[in-house]
């Protein structure tokens, strides 16, 4: 629901800065352009416009049942809500997400850059995941106006119709707490309370809609004496759609499990850890917790070459992740199939430049494992032989035995990734570049790539 930054640069000056880069094993003096200021701006992104194609035609239909009312208006708008929530909670369930890219990730190589290139958005769905969540709450407050002002017209309010009204107003509340905190600059400032209250808060408006659908089905039965409460049940779209939404939410839950774990620290800064129970394949984002009902943290899968199962590399960016740094597991807790990621749109591609700082490396290692694709890599770390490893960098050279890693300590700061990855695209034959860094980062080189037209992806981080 943010907008990403739009990163509008000047043209290439005249005067270069020699910067003196790691290329590969050895060292190689390259000259880079560099650009002026930068000026932030708003962009209408994939991401919102299909939020927009999910609002849209809701408020079409909204209008046209307003202008037309009718007696089973309130109970079109309760269908209305229970099929934008099953929407919200769908669009995000693992084995739809793992459907999903696989289809886009089988378009094959013959076909026009443009149409791969559009078709690699896919990773923007997570519009579809807060539009129809928009949709839901504004479908719900009609169906309370509606509702509301049908019973009362009709009959007294009696002690159950005072329940609905303030079962109503608690599905109210709790639809307004989760798409307040849901904004971006909100729930990047207190995103430990919105995973909470987002999981919790979620689940009782289940049970509150659950209940509200049986009360208000009693109602219509006693309305209604030809149909029985059954038949009022069966016959009830928003019954299908909502114990569709319940299963979806709690499919990944009966696969929660507790498994081992083998850690090799690293460095003070970051830990790696290995898992035997399961083989995960690359580009996939398995899911991790102390604490099961409090907090989950995503990585991205590296395969194992010559084992089952797999690693994750943990990096020191928050209290959860500095727990483990400085308390390595034994065991951790797991739950759902690991969802793909938007690395595994590299797939679309012959040839990627992948942008990674820090611990960022750990998606593009495990993009390597996937067959017939050649890539580049930029990286930008601090020390990052001493930070992650021989073998983590003896991965990365591996790959590409001229991939640019940018030693934050040794050189001059943090380097104009913009400006280094349109080098090394200029150079090759490069399709597309992949940036997996912080929000920030990736947003402003994403967009200042694709500003200079060079299609260009990242993580999407307010859905």
């Amino acid at each position: 629901m943010s907008a990403y930054n739009d990163v509008v640069r000047p043209p290439l000056s005249m005067s270069t800065s020699t910067l003196d880069v790691r290329m590969g094993k050895r060292s190689v003096t390259r000259k880079v352009y560099l650009r002026g200021g930068t000026r932030l701006g708003i962009r209408f992104t994939v991401y919102h416009r299909l939020s927009a194609l999910v609002i849209l035609p809701n408020l079409g239909f909204m209008i046209y049942e307003i202008s037309r009312g009718g007696r089973q208006q309130p109970m079109v708008c309760l269908n209305a809500v229970a099929a934008n929530i099953a929407i919200t909670v769908l669009i995000r369930q693992d084995h739809i997400i793992n459907a999903l890219f696989w289809l886009v990730g089988e378009i094959p190589h013959w076909t026009p850059l443009w149409l791969r290139k559009h078709a690699a958005k896919l990773y923007h769905l997570g519009g579809i995941h807060s539009g129809a969540g928009i949709a839901a709450a504004v479908w719900y407050l009609f169906f309370n106006i509606a509702a509301t002002y049908q019973r009362s017209r009709n009959e007294p309010l009696d002690a159950e119709m005072k329940a609905t009204i303030a079962l109503c107003a608690l599905m109210d509340i709790l639809l307004l707490q989760i798409l307040i905190f849901s904004i971006p600059s909100i729930r990047s400032k207190f995103h430990n309370f919105w995973e909470q209250m987002h999981r919790f808060a979620g689940w009782l408006l289940l049970l509150c809609f659950w209940a509200f659908l049986t009360m208000y089905n009693v109602f219509d039965s006693r309305e209604d004496t030809s149909t029985s409460l059954d038949e009022l049940f069966y016959l009830n779209p928003a019954f299908f759609l909502l114990s569709i939404t319940t299963i979806s939410i709690a499919l990944p839950w009966l696969r929660l499990r507790r498994v081992n774990v083998k850690a090799e620290p690293l460095s003070s800064h970051a830990v790696r850890l290995y898992f035997d129970y399961a083989d995960v394949g690359p580009c996939k984002t398995p899911r991790f917790s102390t604490n099961p009902l409090i907090e989950w943290h995503s990585f991205a899968s590296i395969p194992n070459e010559d084992a089952k199962g797999y690693s994750v590399l943990v990096s020191r960016a928050g209290d959860w992740t500095s727990y483990i740094i400085d308390n390595p597991p034994t065991t951790l807790w797991t739950r759902g199939r690991p969802a793909r990621g938007v690395l595994y749109m590299a797939k679309l591609f012959r040839t990627i430049l992948c942008v990674g700082t820090g611990s960022g490396i750990a998606p593009i290692l495990g993009l390597l494992t996937l067959p017939d694709l050649k890539v580049r890599i930029l990286w930008s770390a601090p020390d990052p032989q001493n930070t992650f490893g021989s073998d983590i960098m003896g991965m990365v050279l591996k790959a590409d035995s001229d991939a640019v890693i940018w030693d934050t300590k040794q050189q001059s700061g943090r380097p104009d990734l913009v400006a280094l990855a349109m080098d090394i695209y200029t150079e090759g034959n490069i399709e597309a570049v992949f940036v997996i860094s912080n929000a920030k980062v990736t947003a402003n080189v994403v967009s200042g790539l694709e500003s200079q037209g060079v299609p260009a992806f990242g993580p999407i981080f307010d859905s």
